[in-house]
């Protein structure tokens, strides 16, 4: 059933926030601001964030190993793995 209808009308649960988030770091005027790409879907946010502002172009300044230790202290039980293609997924169920 979603198959044809996205073959109707595709959509895209991720690209359809990408105006969004471009519009609020546009309206941020603060350096100190970013966004971070997690990897979710094929590039259309860095490409989107890309033709418009530099600022949300860096590398990460934390490393996996940090970032899953950050997640784990605050979301006790959480499951952080690394993915292919430098994807990674964080499961957690709360008590």
């Amino acid at each position: 059933m979603f198959d044809a209808l996205n073959a109707r009308a595709w959509w895209s649960h991720n690209d359809h926030f990408h105006g969004w988030v471009v519009r609020r770091l546009a309206a941020a005027h603060d350096p100190a601001v970013g966004v971070l790409d997690v990897g979710c879907a094929g590039g259309g946010l860095l490409a989107a964030l890309r033709s418009r502002d530099e600022r949300g172009l860096r590398d990460p300044e934390e490393t996996f190993a940090e970032v899953a230790s950050t997640a784990r202290a605050v979301l006790p039980g959480a499951r952080v793995r690394r993915r292919l293609w430098f994807r990674y997924t964080l499961e957690w169920t709360a008590p």
